[in-house]
């Protein structure tokens, strides 16, 4: 049985022994796990875009779970440090632009809280009926409709992303008239309308740029783009808004 103050480690192969996690620390299993992959990820150690060793080896490594491997990845996917891509594993984030935008609820604010100046230019807004997709991601009727919104954004003056966001017409039938330009999405809705957005689920992988994409954030066809699927929700629970965006990396 171990102790509880004892030191968990192994010995990798021709090597020192890995970084310890202790189970007698106040910090969770999990957690001094996920702050030895931050450190490695903001030190260099682990470079961008590198394989991040699968879970069964970081569970046999280090003497912990694969449920408490699982639940310190999950926590830097969050952050925005890693991103995975099915069928193939997990990788470090790169140090770009695109991922400082990965975490928030608005792009805007959070823009301005690192010291950016936010900027955005409306390419669509329009009603167009729901798609089957749509009305299963935001709790709708088969014939309702959705503000589709597409915006180009900037930081500091530089193309950084693309956004398509599909809002419930019914739900926000003034919605058109507002100057997206200036003003988050979510600061519109949660001013005009009186509710309160508070969780955002997203999911997050490595794409190429096809031609299209190419041609509106102005990289060239094939280079990698950080694309993120995701629903936003009020704080009762009802879904507001089902989104699509691509970051530059």
């Amino acid at each position: 049985m171990t102790n509880p103050s004892q030191t968990l480690h192994t010995r990798p192969r021709g090597g020192r022994p890995s970084a310890p996690l202790r189970a007698g620390d106040p910090l969770p299993l999990y957690h001094q796990l996920k702050r030895l992959l931050q450190r490695s990820i903001e030190s260099g150690r682990l470079l961008p875009n590198q394989p991040v060793e699968p879970e069964w080896r970081l569970s046999e490594k280090y003497q912990i779970s694969r449920t408490t491997v699982r639940q310190a990845l999950r926590e830097l996917e969050g952050e925005g440090l890693i991103y995975r891509i099915q069928g193939k594993g997990t990788f470090v984030s790169g140090a770009k632009i695109s991922q400082r935008f990965v975490t928030m609820t608005s792009f805007t604010e959070e823009c301005i809280a690192k010291g950016l100046k936010p900027g955005a230019r409306v390419l669509e807004a329009r009603l167009i009926p729901a798609t089957r997709e749509m009305t299963e991601a935001l709790d709708l009727a088969k014939r309702d409709k959705v503000i589709k919104l597409s915006r180009l954004r900037f930081a500091d003056g530089k193309i950084v992303g693309l956004n398509y966001s599909f809002v419930p017409h019914g739900r926000f039938p003034d919605l058109l008239g507002e100057d997206f330009r200036e003003k988050s999405l979510y600061r519109i809705i949660e001013e005009k309308y009186g509710v309160k957005i508070t969780k955002v689920k997203r999911v997050m992988e490595s794409v190429q740029a096809d031609g299209a994409l190419a041609k509106i954030l102005r990289v060239r066809a094939g280079d990698p783009l950080l694309k993120i699927d995701g629903v936003a929700y009020l704080q009762d629970g009802r879904p507001v808004d089902s989104f699509l965006e691509y970051y530059r990396e």
